[in-house]
């Protein structure tokens, strides 16, 4: 396990209750040449009624050892994390707001925790932009939720979820464009390695179609065929715009120009205001000189 490569680096501790779950966290640094080598660990590890049952799980990482109040990482892999260990880790990070980065590999999340996870990146104070979930398949294929309006991610990685048409589908559909401010931020997404067919082909492609936002899709080890490929290279070039398409654009040209009149608009009166506070405190300013003018006459 990742426990073996670290080495105690103090005895400074602290423990985080959410739900059914506490998280004993334990500072450490690594000892060897890794991946991370330079970098700062923190060891989350569960503690439960059975001392048995005790396990690290998380490995929280940080950019420097003198930062050990801005962690940017928080891992896991090869752990099983359930929902009550997801609410328990949502109460310990929203107390770091420098943790950009959530990794969760092969951590057995069903339905219920993917749920949870999008409930968490969607919440208002989420500093969450990186997510990797890779290897963790659920039978409802729900994954879509992670790409749904207020998740705010940049980056989803979701690499052998067993993900099928029906979930590329739901996926497509979220990060096809929607009206400000529900429109899709993410800008890379990595489906490698599940069963995505020329059926979830040509749902990506009608997505491409109309998002702005996406520009790294990895696709490999699916089960495209030719055709399916030819629909989503159809998309990159350029293409004729169908009647509903223009229509669309059409209604998002207008609506955007109300939005900027409006802007324009509440711009113009707070300039009024502004003007006319400042001409009433100016007029007060010299009847005050007026009237001291004739208190030292008289």
């Amino acid at each position: 396990m990742r426990a073996q490569k670290y080495a105690q680096h103090s005895t400074k501790s602290r423990s985080i209750t959410g739900g059914k779950q506490t998280f004993e966290i334990t500072l450490a640094e690594p000892i060897d040449e890794t991946e991370d080598a330079g970098k700062v660990s923190l060891e989350l590890t569960t503690v439960r009624q059975k001392p048995q049952m005790d396990a690290t799980v998380f490995n929280l990482l940080f950019d420097h050892q003198v930062h050990l109040d801005n962690p940017v990482d928080l891992r896991s892999k090869d752990c099983h994390v359930d929902v009550f260990m997801l609410e328990a880790l949502n109460n310990s990070i929203k107390k770091f707001s420098t943790l950009t980065t959530l990794k969760l590999q092969r951590c057995f999340i069903d339905e219920f925790g993917i749920a949870k996870i999008a409930q968490i990146l969607a919440e208002p104070g989420s500093t969450i932009k990186d997510l990797n979930l890779d290897m963790n398949s659920n039978t409802k294929q729900n994954h879509h939720l992670l790409c749904a309006t207020g998740t705010r991610l940049l980056y989803l990685s979701l690499k052998m979820c067993e993900i099928n048409d029906d979930g590329v589908a739901k996926i497509a559909s979220n990060l096809s464009y929607h009206d400000e401010p529900y429109t899709s931020t993410l800008i890379v997404l990595n489906l490698a390695n599940n069963t995505i067919s020329q059926i979830g082909a040509e749902k990506i492609g009608n997505m491409l179609r109309t998002n702005r936002s996406l520009q790294s899709l990895t696709l490999t080890g699916n089960k495209i065929n030719d055709a399916g490929v030819k629909c989503i290279l159809d998309q990159l070039s350029p293409f004729t715009l169908t009647h509903a398409e223009i229509v669309e654009k059409r209604r998002r040209n207008i609506n955007r120009l109300k939005l900027c009149k409006e802007k324009m608009d509440n711009l113009s009166n707070q300039t009024l205001r502004t003007g006319s506070t400042a001409s009433e405190s100016k007029e007060r300013g010299r009847d005050s000189r007026i009237s001291k003018k004739r208190r030292g006459f008289d």
